[in-house]
């Protein structure tokens, strides 16, 4: 639950910074973000939404769940997870060219590597995903994170993963979500 109060307290609802949370996320934006950047999550499990789009389509941006956050800054880019376990910390950049993009270092396990979301639409809501993904690291710290996630979401964080190194099709994640899912 501190996951979801976390949030929903640092998250504000602001269309106008593209930022939406739960319940008063508009159905079509939410619906457009899964279908393009997040099909395995369930709607219900769905906290925040950050739109990165110029037209509010939500076809790009950001999904807030419990566990994880689900982003895509383009098209031509795959979606990607980012497990709130993982992350280390955040800083926002400024670039000419590419606009303001938050850069996320993460450490899935003995080497830290980087994300970059992009904020170029609204660069305002950058620094509120910020303030969060920084108190997420800090709560991973305290290990007060580790025991929210269930078992489900384990299973489902490895299946994403082994979907994202290739050793799982897309297909068969579905399916087997599904079974899952019918059993719980």
């Amino acid at each position: 639950m501190l996951v979801e109060e976390l949030i929903t307290s640092l998250l504000p609802y602001a269309p106008d910074l593209g930022l939406y949370t739960a319940p008063r996320i508009p159905t079509r934006k939410l619906q457009r973000a899964l279908k393009e950047f997040a099909p395995s999550v369930s709607p219900r499990d769905v906290l925040a939404l950050y739109d990165a789009t110029r037209m509010g389509t939500a076809g790009d941006g950001i999904l807030f769940t419990r566990g994880a956050l689900y982003y895509q800054n383009h098209n031509f880019q795959e979606p990607r997870t980012i497990s709130y376990r993982e992350i280390v910390g955040a800083e926002i950049v400024h670039s000419f060219l590419k606009g303001t993009r938050l850069r996320v270092a993460v450490n899935p396990g003995h080497v830290t590597a980087t994300h970059e979301l992009d904020f170029s639409v609204h660069p305002k809501a950058a620094s509120y995903v910020k303030r969060l993904l920084d108190e997420l690291a800090i709560l991973k710290e305290s290990d007060e994170l580790s025991s929210e996630a269930t078992d489900w979401e384990v299973v489902e964080k490895t299946l994403q993963s082994l979907v994202e190194q290739g050793l799982l099709s897309s297909y068969d994640f579905e399916r087997i979500l599904q079974v899952g899912k019918r059993g719980t």
